[in-house]
């Protein structure tokens, strides 16, 4: 194949992944809403007015402060009512339905508007989900790139998140690029262009997660963890590698300038991409952040407004440390179980070696697998990224858990981390079962055993469709069991309620409100 197929292929694949990110979250955008997306709404028309009349102060909506969100708000409002600027002769209080009224009186329904918005968001999303698998593609090769991308594409709670006009999407898929392209940038063996490419997409990222939603500063910890991590890595081989002192000597300082060069670098692109990108910063930069964080600070220490419900008791405060794992539990598919329990047999042995050290199959006999297991054992690229992975999972959940406020919705950034982690086990571990135990099929194990989790994968998802947030994993019993271990519902079916009780009360002149 020559290298202008090759080209065209990879573009195709590309292409074809970002039309499976963006199906199961394109259609169907107008059909519903949930909480707090009236809020959002309301918030971008605000904002929309607030950039049209240059008031850069008044860009601070939020302090969350999502301002990706109201981005892509005022993006929707430019396709459906780009005069809103000119007709709104103030801002709209976010607390009461006052939006709404100003809508209709202008000839526009509030679900117009909200679907527009919510399109904008699904597109940012999707190209964060393509950038994302284009970098894995680098990082990991082909097999296990598709493999955790395509349970991405499909997996329930990630789809329900990113059909709404809400931060939680937005934020997680940032946050995902932000990581990805982060290892791609810090691979000192990548071609030049890609490394600093990825880098700038790294930073870039990090500041739109930011700017979503405040735990996306996260990732400034965890870059710098990482790029320490990396420094060990590059000490750990120089000292195994038998060469003399100066050289070591020189490898170090070089691997040392690399490293440090790119964190101050990708700190700067990330610091201007935040400040260009919300004009609120540009006349009140110290008060804007202070909001932010404060604010950030007050939800963690005081939890929740109003009473949640878990695990069978009714909490006025935080639900305590089981929530987030036992929302996982619930959230998750059983494809991403046996995927995850797949993937201990590379991280595992990863583990029990040096970091990244291993290199060759022989050194599997050392971490003691059983017998019919060692073959599947070899050193693969996908050992330090896929650590790398663990760790950010990890993090971040102990992140969140510090918060008294919970919401399952609150760690939906570790989903897409998760996914890719299961794609690896598939990926690898499953496509070497599938060729240890059908040797005649062996150039199509893998895509084959890809293939069926996959399917089952949809298959699990695509049936909500597009009531996506009643997914609840079968194994666990269910949405039916669901209800009583936590708080479900977002109106979902609400539009069909109201439609049935309209039917019901016209024939008699009435009319329902809720």
């Amino acid at each position: 194949m020559n290298v202008i197929q090759t080209k065209w292929r990879s573009i195709l694949v590309v292409l074809g992944m970002a039309l499976l990110f963006w199906l199961p979250r394109g259609f169907g955008l107008a059909q519903y809403a949930t909480a707090d997306e009236n809020a959002w709404l309301t918030r971008s028309a605000n904002f929309y007015r607030a950039l049209a009349h240059g008031d850069w102060a008044a860009t601070f909506q939020r302090h969350h402060p999502g301002v990706t969100l109201t981005w892509a708000g005022t993006f929707g409002l430019l396709t459906t009512y780009p005069n809103y600027p000119t007709d709104a002769d103030r801002d709209f209080g976010w607390l009461a339905e006052e939006l709404t009224p100003f809508l209709r009186e202008h000839g526009h329904e509030p679900t117009e508007l909200l679907a527009a918005g919510r399109q904008m968001a699904v597109l940012a999303i999707v190209l964060a989900l393509t950038l994302s698998f284009l970098f894995l593609w680098r990082a990991w090769g082909m097999g296990p790139a598709l493999a955790g991308g395509l349970l991405l594409a499909f997996d329930p709670f990630h789809i329900a998140h990113s059909r709404l006009m809400h931060l939680d999407g937005l934020l997680s898929s940032y946050m995902l690029l932000a990581v990805v392209a982060l290892f791609v940038a810090l691979d000192q063996q990548e071609e030049r262009r890609w490394r600093w490419g990825a880098l700038m997409v790294s930073a870039v990222a990090t500041a739109l997660a930011v700017l979503t939603r405040s735990p996306g500063i996260f990732l400034l910890p965890f870059a710098a963890l990482v790029v320490f991590l990396q420094w060990l890595r590059s000490l750990w081989q120089d000292h195994a590698v038998p060469s003399a002192p100066v050289e070591n000597q020189g490898n170090v300082k070089r691997t040392t300038t690399f490293l440090l060069t790119c964190f101050a670098l990708w700190l700067l692109v990330a610091a201007v991409t935040f400040v260009l990108l919300w004009p609120a910063m540009w006349v009140a930069p110290v008060t804007t952040v202070r909001e932010v964080f404060s604010a950030a600070n007050d939800y963690a220490e005081a939890g929740h407004d109003d009473p949640i419900f878990f695990n069978g008791l009714i909490y006025n405060g935080d639900p305590g440390a089981a929530f987030y794992p036992v929302t996982l539990l619930w959230r998750t598919t059983p494809v991403v179980w046996l995927g995850l329990v797949l993937a201990l047999g590379l991280l595992l042995p990863a583990i029990t070696n040096r970091w990244g050290q291993t290199n060759s199959p022989a050194s599997a006999a050392t971490v003691r697998l059983p017998r019919f297991m060692r073959h599947l054992y070899k050193p693969t690229g996908v050992f330090q990224p896929s650590l790398l992975l663990v760790l950010f999972v990890i993090g971040f959940w102990l992140l969140m858990n510090l918060g008294a406020k919970k919401f399952d919705r609150y760690l939906l950034p570790v989903y897409p981390a998760l996914d890719l982690l299961a794609g690896v086990g598939v990926a690898t571990v499953g496509g070497r079962l599938a060729q240890h135990w059908l040797p005649r099929f062996k150039s199509y194990s893998q895509p084959a055993i890809i293939a069926v989790f996959v399917v089952i994968q949809a298959g699990l998802a695509l049936p909500h469709y597009p009531y996506y947030l009643t997914y609840y994993n079968p194994v666990m019993g269910g949405g039916k069991a669901a209800v009583n271990v936590m708080q479900i519902g977002r109106g979902e079916g609400a539009n069909l309620a109201a439609e049935y009780l309209n039917q019901q009360t016209a024939s008699r002149g009435q009319q329902s409100a809720t």
